[in-house]
């Protein structure tokens, strides 16, 4: 009863050792954390988990489509749950479904069970109240899953090392051809269809025109498009939401090579272009590196810890609503509830109210300082904002990046505008020449924008819908007749194609542009 599950959760919050400002679910994750190491701080599933752990040569697809097509062949009580949700998707050829939030722990072991069933696995889980559970139906297991269940929030977290290569052929061999038959019957809707994607036929149809640039044909152009949908900027996104619509232009931070220009300004250059034109039409002095671009979604307080100086936002579409909150105690007159911890800012407690000062940027541009706490109030309608800013550690970018944005329309700051932000690690760079990316140390609050580890595998489970183009690689491979198992080599063709071997999996191959 409702007495009882107070006094669990009682327990648990003792248990936790809760620090002042700690949402509950952090305090769980550190705890776990403290006994297993690190954990994936986005809540689980077994077959994205797995799916991460063998990346690449067993897909997360893959692994859901050969469990539930066994489910089905051995009668598998698989009529409710997630695993439903689960079968259904895949029937239906859509992106697989996110666990639910609370996952309720008998759910879980139904789904445990069918995929150390259908796969050579072991998983282990380990659970507070009960301890470590072991679900293994093989003798000699290939690939050991570690998971911690939560039980104050209902989230299953995944931990553990990505699997080696040897590890991950040797557990998809003997499952080759039910893979490839797995292929045919859940393959995700836009394989079928055989598009390379809407993204670069979008950005042609986009014009730039050489007057004045008004906000109505920019929402125009910014409607036009297909938004990614974005899984990571954990800062901003609403409680419960599990993914948002935005996307960054110019100079982000990518997990594998350092600084660089985020692919989504590769895609769109004619967008680029137009939105780097109406910011310069109205501010020409202004210097900036990187766009953020968001759509329909109201960010919650939060601070940009990646920005070096002020930034400018204008707010685009048809709502009511949707001010910027500026945190201000002594002007302010609009309080606010404090949602999470703020980075930097000690004094806002979590759950305690916040003063300060709504703008509006409908249509107008609104000129702050986004390292001070700052939320979009609630709005009604179709809501686009683009806020443009200079991205901390600008001055370390590679001399080729920094021309490539000049000439599509970014206005890079000098080493003047070091004075500006509060980067103390720009500050040491004054007057120094740019260093090889092997010898930059990144600050260890620095966020990253795009994360090839995981924003990249995360897009491909669970946002193929909104990022076609993944699939254009098995789409040329029909077209030129390539097998998956098919290792051959194209010494003189005039395309300039070449295959090599995979290894066991999926052929490589090079295009000579």
């Amino acid at each position: 009863g409702a007495a009882g599950r107070r006094i669990i959760m009682d327990e648990l919050r003792h248990f936790a050792q809760i620090e002042v400002g700690e949402t509950e679910k952090a305090a769980e994750l550190r705890k776990a954390e403290a006994v297993h190491g690190v954990l994936n701080r986005h809540a689980d599933d077994m077959f994205r988990a797995a799916g991460r752990i063998l990346h690449p040569f067993i897909s997360t697809r893959e692994l859901a489509s050969i469990a539930v097509k066994y489910g089905t062949n051995n009668e598998y009580p698989m009529n409710n749950g997630f695993l439903a949700r689960l079968r259904a998707r895949l029937e239906e050829r859509q992106p697989m479904p996110v666990p639910p939030t609370p996952w309720d722990k008998e759910d879980i072991i139904l789904c445990m069970r069918l995929f150390a069933f259908a796969w050579p696995v072991k998983i282990e889980v380990h659970d507070t109240f009960t301890g470590v559970e072991v679900f293994q139906q093989t003798e000699k297991p290939i690939v050991i899953l570690s998971f911690v269940y939560l039980p104050g929030c209902g989230e299953l977290h995944a931990f553990g090392e990505r699997a080696s290569k040897e590890a991950a052929l040797a557990m998809r061999a003997p499952f080759a051809a039910q893979i490839k038959e797995c292929r045919q019957q859940f393959s995700p809707m836009e394989l079928l269809i055989g598009k390379h994607g809407p993204v670069k036929a979008e950005d042609k149809a986009i014009e730039v025109p050489e007057g004045k640039i008004e906000p109505e044909l920019v929402c125009k152009a910014l409607k036009s498009i297909t938004w990614p949908n974005c899984f990571s900027r954990n800062n901003v996104r609403p409680e419960g939401v599990v993914f948002i619509s935005a996307f960054p232009l110019g100079m982000v931070l990518n997990y594998c090579t350092g600084l660089c220009v985020s692919r989504a300004t590769k895609l769109w250059p004619n967008l680029t272009m137009l939105l780097n034109r109406m910011i310069q039409q109205d501010h020409p002095e202004f210097p900036f590196t990187t766009l953020q671009l968001n759509l329909d979604y109201a960010a919650k307080m939060h601070v940009d810890g990646n920005n070096h100086g002020p930034s400018y936002i204008i707010g685009l579409g048809e709502y009511e609503g949707g001010d910027l909150w500026i945190h201000d105690e002594e002007n302010g007159d609009t309080e606010v509830r404090i949602p999470c911890v703020i980075p930097k800012w000690p004094k806002l407690v979590p759950g305690k109210m916040a003063k300060g000062r709504l703008v509006s940027c409908h249509n107008k541009w609104v000129h702050f300082d986004g390292t001070v706490p700052h939320q979009t109030m609630p709005f009604a309608g179709s809501r686009i904002t683009i806020v443009y800013f200079t991205r901390r550690g600008w001055i370390r970018v590679d001399p080729p990046v920094k021309d490539y944005m000049q000439k599509i329309g970014f206005n890079v700051p000098t080493v003047d505008y070091l004075g500006e932000g509060r980067d103390e690690a720009d500050d040491i760079m004054e007057g120094a020449t740019v260093v090889p990316k092997s010898q930059v140390v990144v600050p260890e609050d620095d966020e990253l924008d795009e994360d090839e580890t995981v924003d990249v595998v995360m897009r491909e489970n669970l946002d193929s819908a909104a990022w076609k183009g993944r699939a254009w690689a098995e789409l040329f491979r029909n077209f030129v007749g390539a097998d998956w198992d098919e290792e051959c080599i194209d010494q003189e063709t005039p395309l300039g194609i070449r295959f090599f071997g995979g290894g066991g999996g999926a052929p490589y191959f090079a295009l000579r542009e």
